[in-house]
C-alpha cells in the first residue's frame, strides 16, 4: 500500500472512530446511562492524547464537551493529562480554519472544565 493511501485511511479512520464515539455518547445521554457515559470518558481520555488528524480532534473535543457539559461527576473525572491537551489547544495559535475551530472548542472546554 502506498505510504500517502495509508495516512488517508488512517484520517478517514480517526473520523470514523471519534464520529462513532460522540453519536454513542448522545445516544448514552438520552438513555441517562451513566455507566456507559463514564466508560465513554475513558475511551476519549485514552483517544484524545493519541490523535494527529485536526478533524478527529475537534470532534473528539465536541464528543468531551457533550459528555460533560451537563455532568459535574464526569466533569470532576477529566484526567489532568486531558485538561493539559485542552489548555495547549486552546493556547495554540491557529494556522488554518479547521486549527481555528479546534482552539476555540478548546477555549469553550476550559470554561466548562474550571467551571
Amino acid at each position: 500500500m502506498h505510504p500517502t493511501t495509508f495516512r488517508f485511511i488512517c484520517f478517514l479512520s480517526q473520523i470514523a472512530l471519534v464520529s462513532l464515539l460522540l453519536n454513542c455518547i448522545i445516544a448514552y445521554r438520552k438513555r441517562k446511562d451513566d455507566a456507559s457515559l463514564t466508560h465513554s470518558l475513558e475511551i476519549l481520555t485514552k483517544m484524545l492524547p493519541n490523535l494527529i488528524e485536526t478533524e478527529a480532534l475537534l470532534r473528539a473535543l465536541i464528543a468531551l464537551g457533550t459528555l460533560i457539559c451537563d455532568s459535574p461527576s464526569l466533569r470532576k473525572n477529566v484526567h489532568n493529562g486531558v485538561k493539559d491537551l485542552i489548555l495547549k489547544l486552546s493556547e495554540s495559535n491557529p494556522g488554518s480554519e479547521t486549527d481555528s475551530r479546534v482552539n476555540q472548542c478548546a477555549l469553550k472546554l476550559v470554561d466548562v472544565i474550571l467551571s
